[in-house]
């Protein structure tokens, strides 16, 4: 086991701080303290969330896991036609809110 120089206390006590702040701003981002840059982007997911049905929502999860509507049809039992629709819809609802 190599003893610890003082430059690697350094290196080390410098890590610990990067550590420290780098929880407290995990913590506030978690905690919906965020930046006003980003916070519109959070609000505007609350909204599409809270306009979109279940089935919207279900559609948009699989989607966005790269499914394609054909794959999302058979997961939901729908047609594929009927998940290209709902997917639409989640666009046009989107579209709308970030305007």
């Amino acid at each position: 086991m190599e003893n610890i120089t003082d430059a690697d206390l350094a290196r080390l006590e410098d890590a610990v701080l990067l550590a420290e702040e780098y929880s407290e701003k995990l913590g506030l981002f978690k905690s919906g303290f965020i930046s006003p840059e980003l916070r519109r982007f959070q609000l505007a997911a609350y909204a599409i969330y809270d306009i979109c049905s279940d089935r919207q929502r279900e559609v948009c999860h699989l989607r966005l896991k790269m499914y394609t509507f054909r794959e999302i049809g058979e997961a939901l039992g729908i047609g594929t036609s009927t998940a290209k629709v709902h997917w639409y819809r989640v666009l046009k609802k989107v579209s709308s809110v970030l305007v």
